[in-house]
């Protein structure tokens, strides 16, 4: 479990930890407020990415065990990103960053050699 230091040196308690079944519809929900219709993916969407074969989801939360943000990757010899959502609650404040460093050591130590992550909505 790794813990984060927010920007402007404001400490913030957030582990990163492995995603748990229980934890898909706050997901879910969380992915529809981060992203408009058509981009966010649909329950069985989000179900088959973290289902796939070489898929792992780590999920971050507070002390408290609250939802702050979410990251689901595909590891093969290239690592994908498919999707990484922070709620807005918790933005600026370096739950992304932990995040996708999380997932960049777990992919490494799967022995991908490089990561990919689409960028196209605005």
């Amino acid at each position: 479990m790794l813990e984060a230091e927010a920007l402007y040196n404001v400490a913030v308690a957030t582990v990163v930890r492995d995603y748990k079944a229980e934890d898909f519809e706050s997901l879910w929900r969380m992915d529809q407020e981060c992203f408009p219709p058509g981009i966010s993916y649909s329950k069985r969407e989000l179900r088959s990415f973290m289902q796939h074969r070489g898929s792992f989801t780590l999920v971050a939360t507070n002390a408290k065990e609250e939802l702050q943000g979410f990251i689901v990757v595909h590891c093969g010899t290239t690592g994908h990103v498919v999707t990484i959502d922070v709620g807005a609650h918790a933005r600026r404040s370096g739950v992304g960053s932990l995040l996708l460093r999380s997932a960049e050591e777990r992919m490494r130590a799967a022995g991908c050699r490089a990561v990919g992550l689409e960028t196209g909505w605005c």
